[in-house]
This record gives structure tokens, sequence and C-alpha cells, in this order.
């Protein structure tokens, strides 16, 4: 993503999040966002989803498309934990993961998370979001994920 994307996503995460920190926004590159006030700094990363468009899905169709969706941010997920453990070296409080769809096909929340429970999707990012752009809509995946052994030691 372009930062001046990426800016426009992480801004309609901030209007759209009701708990979303009161802190300073810096740019940067690993993780893409900074979060920072006198006591505290959290990392944002933010990655594209770029998932198969459809049109006059059957009911079938949808909920297949809504199983290969998750598959998708798993990978993505999975991928961007590899680089965790070098944003860990910044030492901010906690590292959040925002995915954002700009797809044409609209998401069903219930059919999402549902495909994403039946999953084995671990992650070690405190917060992880999925962010539909065309709906304004943020769906939290983290309540729905099994995180790894390293954060529920640390709990």
């Amino acid at each position: 993503m372009k930062k001046t994307a990426e800016r426009q996503s992480l801004d309609l995460l901030r209007q759209q999040l009701t708990d979303f920190p009161h802190a300073r926004i810096i740019a940067a590159e690993s993780p893409d966002f900074i979060l920072k006030t006198r006591r505290w700094s959290l990392g944002i990363e933010l990655t594209s989803v770029i998932a198969e468009d459809m049109f006059n899905a059957t009911a079938r169709e949808t909920r297949e498309w809504h199983d290969s969706l998750a598959g998708l941010l798993g990978q993505l997920i999975r991928k961007k934990e590899q680089k965790l453990s070098h944003y860990r070296k910044g030492l901010h409080r906690a590292y959040w993961l925002v995915l954002t769809y700009k797809g044409n096909h609209p998401i069903s929340e219930n059919l999402l998370l549902d495909a994403i429970s039946k999953s084995e999707l671990i992650s070690s990012f405190e917060k992880l979001f999925l962010l539909d752009e065309n709906s304004a809509k943020i769906i939290e995946l983290d309540s729905v994920t099994k995180f790894s052994e390293n954060v529920k030691k640390a709990e």
C-alpha cells in the first residue's frame, strides 16, 4: 500500500473505531504507523486484501467465497506474523494488524467470522481488524483467532 492510501485507511479506522487511542500518529515503515503518547506507543501495520469479486452469487457461492476469504486472511496474517519479531524491536506497547478490503463483493460478518473460527488462525498481534473500505465497516478478528502460546504466557 502506498503511504497516502495507508493514511486514508488509518483515518477511516480511527473514525469508525470508537475506542481508537488518542495519540500522535507518526508515519513509519515497520510497522506502517506508530501511535505515540508520553507514556506508551502502539505499532500499526496495514496490508491490502485482494479477493476475487463476485456478482449475483448464490448462497452457496457466497459461503464458499467467505471461506476462501478466511483462507486468504490467514495467509496474510501468517506473512505479517513473520515480521512481528522485527516490529517488536521497536518496544511498542502493542501491535495491531489492519487488513484493508476494497473489493466489490459485500462481506457478511457472520459468514466470515464463522469461516475464521473453523480455521487454525493463530496470531500474536494484540488486535486484528478487517476494514471493509466500501462500507466503512470494521470487523474485529482477534475475537475469533487462536492466539499463540507466547501471548497466553504474557497475560
